[in-house]
């Protein structure tokens, strides 16, 4: 009898550690499931996207601001508008959108083909200096919508399409005045899918009257509103 009383209390002892043993064993695999397998939201990627034909906004992709942070394209919305719909353009001034007109208040399109095609694409004048250097954009027709064929790095006088040409497209050259005697002459060629300024000159009208010019790594000019 004393025999069974001393080997009951020892056999429940081992019954204790050997469930605690299994608690704990069955506590680290949870904790490796819990690892392998994390609770969180998992995105599935298709094998193949698709994406729906729809007419492109007029928020052209392409990131050319101009004057506080404004997009172009919204800008010249109206002359955009008419030219995809095939109207005639007056070349009179137009205006923009009424949430932009505090930015400016007239932009001049007009009508151009700088790839030979016998197609017209759109080129827009506006934020005009005192001295008459402006920015110029170009537009392209693409399918139904349209992309920006070229922006002035550096405001100009005019857009002067050359006899020379790049990938088809003519090279376009435009002179900024920074006052009556100096300035900057920058030409750009089609790269593909836009133009790129490529060469670039400084001038100076010397005491003789004859311009002498300078190449310069093509830069914006900061200062020509005067």
């Amino acid at each position: 009898m004393h025999r069974f009383l001393l080997h009951f209390p020892v056999g429940l002892i081992t019954f204790a550690l050997g469930l605690g043993v299994v608690l704990v064993v069955m506590t680290a695999l949870e904790d490796l499931q819990s690892v392998d397998s994390p609770n969180s939201d998992v995105v599935q990627i298709p094998d193949s996207l698709t994406t729906a034909s729809v007419e492109p906004e007029l928020e052209d992709s392409d990131e050319s601001d101009v004057c506080s942070g404004l997009d172009n394209s919204a800008y010249d919305e109206p002359a955009i508008k008419k030219w995809l719909r095939g109207e005639k353009f007056s070349e009179k001034a137009m205006r923009p959108p009424i949430e932009y007109r505090s930015e400016g208040d007239e932009f001049f399109p007009s009508l151009v083909d700088v790839n030979g095609d016998n197609k017209n694409e759109l080129m827009v004048k506006s934020y005009c200096s005192p001295l008459k250097n402006c920015y110029f954009s170009i537009y392209e027709k693409s399918g139904k919508g349209f992309h920006e064929l070229f922006l002035t790095n550096n405001t100009g006088q005019a857009v002067n399409l050359l006899k020379s040409t790049h990938k088809g497209y003519r090279d376009i050259e435009i002179t900024t005045k920074i006052n009556g005697s100096t300035g900057f002459v920058s030409r750009y060629f089609f790269n593909d899918y836009a133009y790129d300024p490529e060469e670039c000159f400084a001038y100076h009208t010397t005491g003789t009257g004859d311009r002498a010019i300078t190449p310069i790594d093509c830069y914006e000019v900061e200062d020509d509103r005067k």
